[in-house]
């Protein structure tokens, strides 16, 4: 399993250009005619939760009427007006501010939680992104803190299907917490920093599936270059020479990682 998912990671680490083009775009999306931090970090809070396939808005109202009354001045004072407050030698801000988002703001969920961490630590840490900064000194990833790659259904078919589950563990399928365990121990990384590369998962995945009626008249999820759903997202590069740089990539490499080994999930 460990050489199948190095092999994953390097393609996405020599393919990261495509979403990170998708991803400037949103966060273009979620900034443009803010100014101030309140306002940006609410309109990202609101773009993020957007994602969610079926997200629950009687949850979702609790935790938008909570961001009214923080504090944005800072990072340090953002996370310490929503009660995170650590005193340990080794601060974990990325850990903490996700089990805070997790456990406390409703309808959120782990997935919307890592999310929108994830995209904190983007904005503060990749140069790509560095025009859409909120505050200064938020931190570098350090060995005791956590990123958690933000699974959805697109994820979990990927590895419910493709990638075998530890034979040392009594598991019947991939979840959250078990892929993001997985992910957050492999040895093949040479900075902490790296687990964030696993995000443009999501991106080769999405486009390279189709749902289809199984025998049984079932939803069946195939994988396949899906054209259409490049399409669909407005963030995506419309230009032909990229589409066809895409798809070739999505055929011959992407797919060619990931073979299915179980078609019954």
């Amino acid at each position: 399993m460990n050489e199948k998912l190095e092999d994953i990671f390097l393609f996405l680490k020599d393919n990261r250009k495509y979403n990170r083009e998708i991803q400037t775009a949103f966060f273009e999306s979620a900034f443009k005619g803010y100014i101030g931090n309140k306002e940006k970090i609410i309109s990202l809070f609101y773009l993020i939760a957007q994602t969610q396939s079926q997200p629950s808005i009687d949850k979702l109202f609790k935790s938008y009427y909570k961001l009214d009354y923080l504090k944005y001045n800072s990072f340090e004072e953002f996370c310490s007006s929503i009660e995170i407050l650590s005193n340990e030698k080794e601060p974990k801000p990325y850990l903490d501010l996700f089990n805070k988002l997790e456990r406390d703001f409703p309808g959120f969920g782990p997935k919307t939680s890592a999310l929108f961490v994830r995209m904190i630590y983007q904005i503060h840490n990749i140069d790509k992104y560095k025009n859409y900064k909120i505050w200064d000194n938020v931190p570098k990833l350090n060995h005791g803190d956590k990123l958690f790659l933000p699974v959805d259904t697109v994820i979990l078919e990927i590895f419910n299907q493709c990638i075998p589950l530890p034979p040392n563990e009594n598991w019947n399928n991939w979840t959250f917490l078990r892929i993001n365990n997985i992910l957050n121990c492999c040895d093949f990384y040479s900075d902490p920093s790296d687990i964030e590369i696993w995000d443009d998962l999501w991106f080769w995945g999405f486009f390279t599936q189709k749902v289809s009626k199984d025998k049984y008249g079932k939803n069946k999820r195939l994988f396949k270059w899906n054209e259409p759903k490049y399409w669909a997202l407005k963030e995506s590069n419309k230009n032909k020479n990229i589409i066809k740089e895409i798809k070739r990539l999505a055929e011959d490499e992407f797919l060619e990682k990931i073979p299915v080994i179980n078609n019954e999930n």
